[in-house]
């Protein structure tokens, strides 16, 4: 019995682990680092470390389920791969991005494709246990989606990858709140800082229609919308028309500079969180520019409204 015993516990199958063996062509490197991406402010974090010895390089580990990481260089050269516990092959060209290649992670080829495709609908139909499908339902298919279409999509994949992949929940709480936040439902409180350190609400506005505007002096479709905005607040605040702007800056230095920049004169408010701004958060901002127009009774009128479509709104409102 003792000598059964022993063979039975020295036997058992190994906990499930990963295996990441690279190589790295068209340059001299020493270190390898892998990253896990953070979804909260979509940015990748360090775990892992590993020395290149003439080319070659390792990571061993063991995950709780797969999910989205990258194996980046000192020099910036990086290739994402979703990870799962298998045997996976990895090639880092320094000198032609195209050439670099994972093999050996079913997760990560149905990620890839997934990422080329528009109709996500087909591939978790095709793949409903696959944990990469929730992050890119949650990561790129929730912008212009309703409740109701995310809900249908949700509703394809198998019963344990909703138990257990963290971006169904995510997606659970996007639905939730774009629920709350949809048209015809009432505004949200906001109340954060002015550039000058001043409380300043969002119900401050009400009586008078307000455009709740999410931007960021970082990002390149917010300043371009600017001049339109600028022209148009013009054009209706002796109507009563006000913009009440929440920044998803970074820091107060480039908050303040973009405002000056583009010369925008309404109430400008934000607490500093880039990706983590809680009002964002509140409202299911997904990207910006993104923006609300509010009646003067507080009511959700219409939802990221740019352009001429918000120019035209408003012409429907105050008269041209």
């Amino acid at each position: 019995m003792p000598a059964l015993f022993f063979f039975a516990c020295t036997n058992q199958p190994a906990a499930p682990s990963y295996l990441i063996s690279g190589t790295v062509t068209g340059g001299e490197v020493e270190q390898v680092y892998l990253q896990l991406f953070n979804i909260a402010d979509k940015t990748f974090y360090n775990v892992d470390t590993a020395a290149v010895s003439q080319g070659t390089f390792q990571f061993s580990g063991s995950l709780h389920i797969p999910d989205l990481y990258r194996l980046i260089l000192p020099s910036g050269h990086n290739i994402e791969l979703f990870l799962e516990n298998s045997t996976i092959s990895v090639h880092i060209d320094m000198e032609k991005r195209s050439n670099s290649t994972v093999t050996g992670s079913a997760s990560d080829s149905v990620y890839k494709v997934a990422v080329m495709s528009d109709n996500i609908a087909s591939a978790i139909e095709k793949y409903p246990t696959s944990y990469a499908l929730p992050y890119c339902l949650y990561r790129f298919h929730t912008y212009n989606k309703t409740p109701e279409e995310l809900t249908a999509l949700a509703g394809l994949f198998d019963p344990e990858v909703v138990y257990n992949s963290p971006y169904m929940d995510l997606l659970f709480q996007l639905i939730e709140t774009y629920c709350n936040v949809a048209v015809g439902k009432s505004s949200l409180e906001i109340a954060l800082p002015d550039p000058e350190g001043k409380e300043r609400r969002l119900s401050e506005c009400l009586g008078n229609y307000v455009l709740l505007d999410f931007w960021a002096s970082w990002c390149p479709p917010c300043r371009e919308e600017n001049p339109n905005m600028v022209k148009l607040y013009k054009m209706y605040h002796s109507k009563g028309f006000e913009i009440y702007g929440v920044s998803l800056d970074r820091t107060k230095e480039d908050w303040v500079q973009g405002i000056e920049e583009d010369q925008l004169p309404w109430i400008h408010v934000s607490d500093i969180k880039f990706w983590g701004c809680e009002p964002a958060y509140a409202y299911g901002v997904r990207s910006i520019p993104s923006n609300f127009l509010i009646d003067p009774q507080g009511v959700i009128v219409a939802r990221n409204i740019l352009g001429e479509a918000l120019a035209q709104k408003l012409a429907e409102i105050y008269g041209k």
